[in-house]
């Protein structure tokens, strides 16, 4: 009784934690695509996997259930609580899949890898995040468990759940591969070490199989609806490769995911270190060495962590799956440390540390430059423009069916489709196209300032031409170094 009041108050904590404030942070480029691309699920009922972009469907379909329950049915009345709830339970269902572990390890262990996990701060911050990161996690960890039962056991049970979270798990995200190459290898690395009495039973491993490729069946068909999505589901894996290997936006030195995690400082901002977590798994992995289970989810963890070190493509969402496992391994160090007085006060501090930094993570360096897992983040500027050019519409004749002309190179005006998501008449193009009609409202990147003066003040005849003026008398940033000019025709901006 004792031990489910504590998990309980933890898990209560937990959601109070990363639930407050969900919305207060400004949506992500990525957050936002994959918000669109909902919304055509929610509205039309169909969707298609692309292979080259937006990872697996599961995060859109789950999707589905929170709209569901609060009455959303079209992209206008979904708010951002709605999205980043998905993320948020899943980041809960991950603290709970521990509780499985019991059998296998003891109840101080899990409860710290519950605590751990919950008040992680890069956890917590993708917990709240509307992308596929947490669900990727929370599925590849149910795999890594029910596994782990099986083997322990060799209920079918746990394998045919082995076989549901397998295909979740490639139905979230193309990174599944080397997840799975990580396993292998430290099977291979711990069997022959260990000797364990592992057997490997062929109709089992079928059912494994079986249930997982069911479950990515659903998802990647579109519930039947289009069988090419199956075989783009495993297509897509050449298209990742070749991206992580050459994208030019996202290549960072080999060094720069320990700089992250362990010791991060930008500008005025504080110190961002997680090496009190890091020195915790280094004595799990030693009191743990003669546990073939430990070291199998150790061995994992730092294999995963050297895969995405050496490969040139970086985002600091990636690296959570192996800072995950490596959580895993310090709760081990932490149930061996509660055995003694000062290893007790050791371990608050490391716990109040967490907290401090879970606190600066989310709720006050949440858009900011300064916190290391605010990547290529849309600024705050970007929801006040928003607002303010719904506010013109609303004072125009046409209200939300007011023209709005979009041009920014590349194409790099993301996340402004969710923000316009309520106007009707928006058009987004990466140069200016000189046989439009200049729209009420404009917004441009400044290298093309030089064809707006041309497209406002030249082509139109005398007569038709008209004066724009900018909606803030401050820079406008899209994101860090990426700015916006916004444009309101004078007698528009006369109404406001």
């Amino acid at each position: 009784m004792r031990y489910i009041v504590v998990v309980g108050a933890i898990v209560l904590l937990a959601i109070v934690f990363r639930s407050t404030s969900l919305e207060c942070r400004p949506m992500h480029v990525d957050e936002a695509v994959h918000a669109i691309k909902f919304g055509r699920l929610l509205e039309k009922g169909s969707y298609i996997y692309d292979p080259a972009e937006y990872h697996g469907p599961t995060l859109n379909y789950f999707t589905l259930v929170p709209a569901f329950v609060t009455g959303k049915k079209t992209l206008e009345q979904v708010t951002v609580g709605t999205l980043r709830s998905v993320p948020l339970f899943f980041g809960l269902a991950l603290l709970l899949l521990f509780l499985l572990l019991r059998p296998v390890f003891d109840d101080r262990m899990v409860i710290f890898a519950i605590i751990f996990s919950a008040f992680s701060a890069p956890l917590v911050f993708y917990s709240r995040y509307y992308i596929q990161e947490v669900l990727f996690i929370t599925f590849a960890y149910g795999l890594l468990i029910c596994l782990i039962r099986y083997f322990s056991a060799y209920h079918k049970g746990w394998i045919a759940a082995a076989g549901i979270f397998l295909g979740l798990m490639h139905a979230t995200k193309e990174t599944d591969i080397l997840f799975l190459t990580a396993m292998i290898i430290s099977a291979v690395i711990v069997v022959p070490v260990f000797k364990p009495k592992v057997r490997i039973i062929k109709k089992d491993m079928a059912i494994m199989i079986g249930c997982g490729f069911v479950i990515s069946l659903l998802f990647y068909s579109s519930f039947f609806s289009n069988w090419k999505g199956v075989y783009d589901s495993f297509a897509t894996y050449m298209n990742y490769l070749g991206r992580a290997g050459h994208n030019p936006y996202h290549v960072h030195p080999w060094y720069y995911y320990l700089k992250w995690l362990f010791f991060f400082k930008n500008n005025t901002g504080p110190v961002w270190s997680e090496i009190p977590i890091l020195l915790l798994a280094a004595a799990g992995i030693y009191h743990g060495r003669r546990n073939p289970w430990l070291v199998f989810i150790a061995c994992n963890s730092i294999i995963l962590f050297a895969i995405f070190t050496l490969m040139p493509y970086k985002t600091p969402w990636n690296i959570m799956i192996s800072w995950q496992g490596i959580i895993i391994v310090a709760a081990y160090g932490g149930a061996y440390l509660y055995r003694y007085k000062t290893g007790r006060l050791v371990l608050g501090l490391v716990i109040a540390h967490m907290l401090w930094l879970s606190s600066l993570t989310n709720y006050i360096y949440e858009a900011d430059q300064e916190n290391p897992y605010v990547y290529a983040h849309t600024m705050r500027d970007i929801p006040e423009v928003a607002r303010s050019v719904v506010e013109c519409a609303q004072h125009s004749p046409e209200g939300r069916a007011i023209h709005v002309q979009v041009f920014c190179s590349r194409h790099d005006y993301w996340p402004l489709p969710w923000y316009f998501r309520k106007l009707h008449a928006v058009g987004w193009y990466d140069h200016i196209n000189f046989k439009l009609k200049p729209a009420p409202i404009i917004i441009i990147s400044p290298d093309q300032e030089k064809d707006l003066i041309h497209f406002l003040y030249d082509l139109p005849p005398p007569g038709e031409r008209s004066l724009y003026v900018p909606i803030s008398k401050k820079t406008i940033m899209l994101r860090h170094g990426v700015e916006l000019n916004v444009y309101i025709r004078s007698d528009l901006y006369a109404e406001l």
